[in-house]
């Protein structure tokens, strides 16, 4: 089986995958961040990445990461929002459209989930995060599989770390109309996600 490290190479050559800096572990932030060993070993080659020109996102740790998941996990940023339905999940890393990928609070290393951004529903989406990141990330980065994706980075182009994509209104089952989707910043969008969905 290829190795991760060698993987990432590759895409990062083909353009569909941006590096960062690589993660001191021994760093304060490395040292105290509760994740599994191969999700370390994948920051200390890349402290953070962008797949899909930013419509997937996996966080650093500290100042050195494009986005920093301990800043982003801080329950006043957006999960206070939720008012709960966000809490007990360590969010690693999340798409374009605010949907997070998550270990269950306690259990780092255990199964991935995929919360979803309009009503913070988990589903599990990876047995581990080796799993996460060959089966989910990495074919992602690639091709997407949801076309929406694909016509929001074709209308907006890079989605800068600080912006989310998303519908003008949260979107009823079945009605998601390309033509509503706009940029905003990623904070301003979970926390409206949040008052659409307490106001359903």
């Amino acid at each position: 089986m290829t190795r991760l490290s060698d993987t990432l190479a590759d895409l990062a050559a083909a353009g569909a995958v941006t590096l960062r800096e690589p993660l001191d572990l021994f760093a304060p932030e490395g040292l105290e961040t509760p994740l599994p060993l191969d999700h370390l070993r994948l920051l200390q080659r890349s402290n953070g990445l962008e797949g899909y020109d930013g419509y997937y996102r996996l966080f650093g740790l500290g100042r050195g990461a494009g986005m920093c998941m301990q800043d982003w996990n801080r329950p006043a940023l957006w999960k206070g929002a939720w008012q709960g339905r966000a809490d007990g999940y360590l969010c690693f890393g999340e798409t374009g459209w605010g949907d997070q990928y998550a270990y269950r609070a306690g259990e780092p290393g255990g199964e991935v989930v995929r919360i979803e951004a309009f009503s913070m529903e988990p589903e599990p989406v990876a047995g581990s995060f080796g799993e996460f990141m060959r089966g989910v990330f990495l074919p992602c980065a690639v091709k997407p599989r949801d076309e929406l994706t694909v016509q929001a980075r074709a209308r907006f182009g890079r989605l800068p770390l600080a912006d989310h994509v998303t519908f003008l209104e949260p979107p009823l089952a079945g009605e998601l109309d390309p033509a509503r989707v706009v940029r905003m910043p990623a904070v301003a969008a979970m926390r409206a996600n949040a008052a659409a969905f307490a106001g359903r």
